[in-house]
């Protein structure tokens, strides 16, 4: 039996957007965070530990809210096959 030809060229590099913005969306969360608080406030939005005071609030992670949001659709758009009807660089 012959075997297959592997193609010479690479694989097209796709966009995916659901994770670009989870991401995006994280990083603006962080940065009016830090102009808040300082660094206090980036730990704060990405763990829900607060370190001046110790304290912990789960729901005041809201840039790690946004990062697995995104990735969540991604994966979903990915599983879903929603890709091939998106133009070519681009995925959710």
């Amino acid at each position: 039996m012959a075997r297959r030809k592997h193609s010479s060229g690479h694989r097209a590099r796709r966009i995916h957007l659901g994770a670009t913005g989870g991401a995006i969306g994280g990083g603006l969360i962080a940065y009016n965070a830090y102009k808040a608080s300082g660094g206090n406030g980036v730990v704060t939005a990405f763990t829900g530990y607060n370190p001046a005071d110790g304290s912990f609030h789960p729901m005041a992670a809201q840039a790690t809210m946004a990062l697995i949001v995104g990735a969540c659709i991604s994966m979903v758009g990915s599983k879903l096959k929603l890709n091939r009807y998106i133009p070519k660089p681009f995925a959710i």
